[in-house]
């Protein structure tokens, strides 16, 4: 692949990177030519979180790998990793400790497009790269941390736990005594 679509790539994904990934982080674009006239490239995103109040460390990276085959319609095959990290500090009363959260979610996507020249495949390339890391991102949140959550409120009930369960049973007794009348 000529040097200058991976330049262009480049200043795209930086812009990019500003635009989500707010201040800081760094990206980098990579081409390489594969068999039959197609290509690859690889978009990197690392984004190392800002200390905060709670938040001791945290990183995000994201992978993303694309096939591109031309042809009237250019086949452009994602393969997309996101790699995240979270390190907090919890305190309960007098009791302290850290939590530590760190996985990695892959996903893959193929779809074809018109592209007829370097920066239509870039611009393609965006977009598919745009899209998936949006699916990611509300996967990990809703997905991923929702059970996370659950998981921990159905191992470990704060103080008043026994008392919201007599609540529940409460109001699922009335609950079948209003619909019984």
């Amino acid at each position: 692949r000529p040097l200058a679509q991976e330049c262009m790539a480049n200043d795209v994904f930086d812009a990019y990177r500003e635009m989500y990934y707010e201040s800081g982080g760094a990206s980098s674009v990579y081409f390489w030519d594969l068999d039959d006239g197609n290509f690859a490239a690889c978009v990197l995103f690392k984004k190392e979180a800002e200390k905060q109040k709670k938040l001791k460390a945290g990183s995000w990276d994201a992978i993303h790998v694309v096939e591109v085959s031309p042809g009237k319609m250019t086949k452009y095959k994602l393969t997309s990793t996101i790699m995240l990290r979270i390190e907090t500090d919890h305190q309960a009363s007098s009791n302290s400790g850290n939590l530590n959260l760190s996985g990695s979610l892959t996903r893959q996507n193929e779809v074809s497009l018109a592209a007829k020249d370097n920066a239509a495949h870039v611009a393609n390339m965006g977009r598919i790269i745009e899209d998936m890391e949006n699916r990611m991102r509300d996967t990990l949140q809703i997905t991923y941390f929702g059970k996370t959550k659950n998981v921990v409120n159905g191992l470990y009930k704060a103080a008043g736990g026994a008392n919201q369960n007599m609540k529940d049973d409460l109001a699922r007794a009335l609950q079948a005594e209003l619909k019984g009348r």
